[in-house]
């Protein structure tokens, strides 16, 4: 079975490429979908089903995920850490609930 993790970056980039390539594999064969689904499981068997298309880079999400990060820094707080709804404190991301007053941690922050 193929672990997504173990992958290197070219083999992750060819994974990502996949769904185009299906569809110029079908173009090229002049075959249906089903026919492509039937070779790309053989051709990679540890995958159910194929990857969804990669999101692009852009300079504007780099410029974004950097001034979040340095104000992370500046800040102080680390990358998960939250503030309690109820009280205003600062909870490391890694508690569950609020050391000061108890509540839980947020749902929308538990999934991110």
């Amino acid at each position: 079975k193929m672990d997504y993790l173990t992958l290197t970056n070219d083999q992750r980039t060819k994974v990502h490429s996949e769904p185009g390539l299906l569809l110029d594999l079908q173009r090229l064969l002049m075959i249906g979908p089903e026919e492509a689904e039937v070779i790309r499981q053989k051709a990679m068997p540890g995958l159910p089903s194929p990857m969804p298309p990669a999101t692009g880079w852009s300079m504007e999400k780099e410029k974004a995920r950097s001034r979040k990060q340095w104000e992370l820094e500046r800040s102080g707080k680390r990358a998960g850490d939250w503030e309690c709804p109820e009280c205003g404190a600062e909870c490391f991301g890694s508690k569950d609930e609020c050391f000061k007053c108890g509540c839980p941690k947020p749902i929308d922050i538990v999934e991110e």
